[in-house]
């Protein structure tokens, strides 16, 4: 079997937490990828007109991230490139 770089194991991480707040309040909060600046390991959040936010990364330097959410099926997903 052949591997190709796209075919290589990538590094993830994937984070639980539980919120005791109606769906759509925690849905509206993490949405707003501004709101992650509460937080303090990110800064200088702006939207871009692809979808996409950028911002200052304590670790990763200059990032992006897009939020994928699905509120039928209750997923909350975010695609960060740091």
């Amino acid at each position: 079997m052949s591997t190709s770089s796209s075919d290589a194991p990538r590094k993830v991480v994937i984070k639980m937490m539980t919120v005791k707040r109606g769906i759509y309040d925690v849905f509206g909060f993490f949405e707003n990828i501004k709101n992650m600046e509460i937080g303090g390991a990110i800064k200088s959040v702006a939207k871009d007109e692809d979808g996409w936010w950028t911002f200052e990364h304590v670790i990763a330097g200059k990032s992006k991230i897009r939020s994928r959410t699905n509120k039928e099926f209750g997923i909350l997903d975010h695609v960060f490139v740091g």
